[in-house]
């Protein structure tokens, strides 16, 4: 009996440690509690660091005091009035300048350097997509467009070139093209505010149509 009853005992302390060492082993411990936040930690690390032209996607929900450096409203000196893709057509068009008008806003990136001068993308802060010449053209009178931003489309390489009558604003010059981005005027001489814009020869400080302020926020 005395045995049998050490026998029992025995198999009981068993059992007991055997549910501790259940118990104490943790579910993550085949990658380790530290090691799996250090990786989630990673991961977020990584998204907050991507831009949303390298994921290629529009921007995160709107508030104007969490904007990227470099944003700017592109204000016609001659008008006042801000460019925005047009939804239907991604043509260019101009309205009042508003700042709750997500799609007045854009970003510049650096794109590349030619002939000693630095070009650079305008990107669309509700499209995600790049200020453009439709279909890459040289012609005057080309209407500007959104697409698509590429490392390797020319078409949308931008830069700032003489300043304007009215400091500060300039001329913005595609690169392929030569050409400046331009607000048409109507045959009387006047501006066509209604117009999509287009491209056309840059023409000199009188040329307040092809003159552009950018302004922050």
């Amino acid at each position: 009996m005395d045995a049998y009853r050490m026998l029992a005992n025995t198999a009981f302390a068993v059992l007991l440690i055997c549910a501790g060492s259940t118990q104490a082993q943790s579910p993550r411990a085949a990658v380790g509690p530290m090691e799996e936040d250090e990786q989630v930690q990673d991961e977020a690390s990584l998204l907050d660091q991507s831009r949303p032209e390298e994921i290629g996607v529009a921007m995160p929900p709107f508030a104007v005091d969490s904007l990227p450096p470099g944003t700017v409203r592109i204000a016609s000196l001659a008008t006042g009035l801000c460019l925005f893709p047009d939804t239907a057509t991604a043509h260019i068009l101009a309205s009042g300048c508003a700042s709750t008008d997500t799609k007045q806003y854009w970003y510049y990136t650096f794109s590349g350097s030619s002939g000693g001068s630095n070009y650079y993308n305008f990107v669309n802060y509700a499209t995600g997509r790049c200020l453009d010449v439709s279909g890459g053209s040289y012609a005057n009178g080309a209407l500007l467009t959104t697409t698509p931003c590429c490392p390797q489309c020319t078409s949308q390489w931008w830069r700032q070139q003489d300043s304007g009558p009215l400091s500060p604003s300039y001329n913005l010059r595609n690169l392929p093209s030569g050409k400046c981005i331009d607000m048409p005027v109507t045959a009387a001489g006047n501006v066509w505010t209604g117009a999509p814009m287009q491209q056309w020869s840059c023409g000199g400080k009188s040329a307040t149509n092809q003159y552009w302020i950018l302004r922050t926020y």
